[in-house]
């Protein structure tokens, strides 16, 4: 893997190490000292295996190999570890089957920037860095990645940014074509992700409890977990009556069905729907750069301007944690101080001591 060789210079004699960097390129190393030479060349053997060094092997190897090496893993380790790559997996599905050595710094950071909520994206940031520093990859910096989280908690947002109005919301619903409309209300007042409405089945919405249980979510036409990996449960009141006469419109008998699908019967792709919602944004006349998602911000931002606290928002949304709400949604909160004025309790006059009395 890597060999030394001897050198007479003009400072003196120099030791070379020779080894293969991640790209699986030559790559040289000058050290002095006859120890530091030999103690630089069992490290960079006994690093990695000639194939992540080669960088000829994918990310998902990179972190096996990881996992093995570090050795015993504890549970929840581990299982966040699952929860970092699905968020990375969300952005680019590719991402974990690319060769280490043909990953590159664009595409790094875009994986890494496409992730909503700040804390979950330094959370994958770390993860992804430590995979790349086991690879023998330059590691992705920490800043200069502007999110969209970023974007909607800034003061004085464009109208681009925005979360769309109500009656925004119910001139799209108007326009949509009629099977997609049950689905966009869910989106719009419920807070679903886009790929979460895609993936419900018939068998999702309970019409005793009048709950609907999310806990899948469709990527690029294939049906797989949510963004979490985690299911939830969402009462959904009086929308709970368009989830039914949906059903009995579509003759939707078999359990297992999906709930919403496309023209053609099949589940629903995002490139293709966001074609479908498009059409029905501009035949709004909505002056706004939108998307399905943003349906999913309306969604906060009606909940919390009808009183909903960070932690109900938090668990209608699915956020695994409500400082992630608050991250992302902390500008539709009132910073008013009046209102907790308006609860102290009134002025009381001191009571009478007994040696006054």
């Amino acid at each position: 893997m890597a060999s030394i060789v001897k050198r007479q210079g003009a400072r003196g004699i120099a030791y070379r190490v020779q080894y293969r960097d991640q790209a699986g390129h030559q790559a040289v190393k000058t050290l002095h000292r006859l120890e530091d030479a030999r103690r630089f060349k069992a490290q960079v053997e006994s690093s990695r295996p000639d194939d992540i060094v080669a960088g000829r092997v994918t990310l998902a190897e990179v972190l096996d190999e990881m996992r093995g090496k570090v050795g015993t893993w504890s549970e929840s380790t581990l299982r966040e570890q699952g929860v970092y790559r699905r968020a990375l997996e969300r952005v680019d599905p590719d991402l974990f089957g690319i060769d280490v050595g043909k990953l590159t710094g664009a595409r790094l950071d875009r994986a890494v920037g496409g992730i909503e909520a700040p804390s979950m994206l330094k959370r994958c940031r770390v993860f992804l860095n430590q995979l790349l520093k086991h690879a023998g990859r330059p590691i992705i910096p920490a800043r200069g990645v502007h999110t969209r989280a970023d974007r909607m908690s800034e003061r004085g947002k464009s109208r681009t940014e925005r979360p769309l109005e109500t009656h925004e919301v119910e001139a799209i619903l108007r326009e949509i074509p009629h099977r997609y409309r049950t689905m966009l209300t869910l989106m719009a007042y419920v807070g679903l992700r886009p790929g979460e409405a895609y993936g419900l089945q018939v068998q999702d919405f309970d019409t005793v409890t009048g709950k609907l249980k999310v806990q899948r979510a469709v990527s690029r036409g294939r049906v797989g977990l949510t963004k979490t990996g985690e299911s939830r449960e969402l009462p959904i009141g009086a929308l709970g009556d368009l989830v039914v006469g949906h059903v009995k419109e579509y003759a939707l008998s078999d359990p297992t069905a999906q709930l919403f699908t496309n023209g053609q019967g099949r589940v629903i792709h995002e490139n293709t729907f966001g074609a479908v919602f498009k059409r029905a944004v501009k035949a709004a006349d909505v002056a706004n750069n939108v998307s399905p998602n943003s349906l999913r911000h309306h969604a906060a931002a009606w909940m919390i301007g009808h009183g909903a606290n960070v932690l109900q928002v938090s668990r209608m949304l699915g956020h695994s944690k409500p400082s992630i709400t608050l991250d992302v949604y902390a500008y539709l909160f009132s910073d008013s101080l009046d209102a907790v004025a308006a609860i102290l309790p009134p002025k009381r006059a001191p009571e009478s001591s007994a040696l006054g009395a």
